[in-house]
């Protein structure tokens, strides 16, 4: 088995890699598709079986339906059709959305990420379930986009009083590489759901291959092709989109009445700061402070027997974790309380 072979030399067998599957779902109140199981864990079917069997005798987890939940939360199943129908509902809002959008000659890639790729929908602080879309854009032309998105945002707010969707996470054809790599993220790039590609996806996976440190499929299911980096064409609104950059800073401090906003303008890459010039995206991974804090309160709830600090730094890498929250300074203190309250 390959699978999450060593967390800082800690092994890790079948039964404890399952357990962190479902504990994780357990998280978001939602249970974890056996035939998932398959396609994530590199192990034979048998052996992935065996594991489950076990765990059931054990009465720590139960199984209904082809899912897999912690013993004792069998009714969060009941409520999967109808999660799996608000989905699909809200997928087909994000299909007429692309087949205007796609039209936009810099968008190179869009996705669904967050809970409705997950087939679990969740609102947001607001009461509201959003549509995440993942956006991939040509060099240098983020910001064009972004005054676009911003424009028929408002627009729709405007004449329908509301909108589905967030760009909840754009980043340039040249900035693909995530920079917080743990469990949490590695969840979000296993289920992203394709809308629209142009020859783009395999190359952003293959940037982000440390993804098969917690999700491996078998080597059979694994693509051997070469990614080779694309040579971009220069744009020639790049020093549009610089100066569309450093307006949205100087109208944010202004808006804000923060002087400290004019010096986030910079073209260099903070994970702490939302807006950045070639990546706009939830700050050194958004939710992921609070739920890995409810991971391991679930795990010593759900599997005590299995629970171990170093697996739990493996997962969520103390690099990400212990960074001050003070540092969001893109962020109001309303902001990041809504920020990580979802969840909690």
């Amino acid at each position: 088995m390959r699978s999450f072979n060593k967390a800082n030399n800690h092994f890790i067998d079948i039964k404890s890699i399952i357990v962190f599957h479902i504990n994780y779902r357990d998280v978001f109140n939602a249970p974890v598709l056996i035939i998932d199981l398959y396609k994530w864990i590199n192990a034979s079917s048998s052996d992935i079986r065996f594991a489950i069997d076990e765990l059931i005798k054990e009465k720590s987890i139960s199984e209904l339906n082809g899912y897999l939940v912690v013993a004792g939360k069998e009714g969060i199943i009941a409520d999967q059709p109808l999660k799996i129908q608000l989905s699909e509902k809200l997928t087909k809002k994000g299909e007429r959305l692309v087949r205007f959008i796609k039209h936009i000659p810099f968008i190179k890639y869009v996705g669904i990420s967050g809970s409705i790729a997950a087939k679990n929908p969740t609102t947001n602080t607001n009461g509201h379930v959003d549509l995440d879309l993942f956006i991939i854009c040509s060099d240098s032309s983020l910001w064009l986009l972004f005054l676009f998105e911003r424009f028929y945002t408002n627009l729709e707010q405007l004449i329908k009083g509301d909108h589905f969707y967030c760009f909840n996470y754009v980043t340039e054809e040249s900035f693909l590489t995530i920079s917080n790599k743990s469990f949490y993220t590695a969840s979000e790039i296993i289920n992203l759901q394709t809308l629209y590609d142009n020859s783009v996806i395999e190359q952003f996976l293959e940037s982000n291959n440390w993804y098969l440190k917690y999700y491996s499929p078998k080597e059979s299911e694994l693509s051997t092709k070469v990614i080779q980096s694309k040579r971009t064409k220069v744009n020639p609104l790049k020093w549009l989109n610089v100066f569309f950059f450093y307006a949205y800073n100087a109208f944010r401090a202004m808006k804000n009445l923060d002087i400290k906003k004019l010096f986030l303008s910079k073209r260099e890459f903070d994970p702490y700061i939302r807006h950045n010039y070639q990546r706009i995206s939830n700050p050194n991974g958004g939710y992921e402070n609070v739920i890995r804090d409810k991971f391991v309160q679930l795990m010593h709830r759900n599997f005590q027997n299995y629970y171990d600090d170093q697996v739990v730094d493996f997962l969520f890498p103390d690099s990400i974790i212990q960074k001050n929250i003070d540092q969001l300074v893109d962020y109001s203190a309303n902001e990041i309380d809504d920020l990580f309250t979802k969840y909690s």
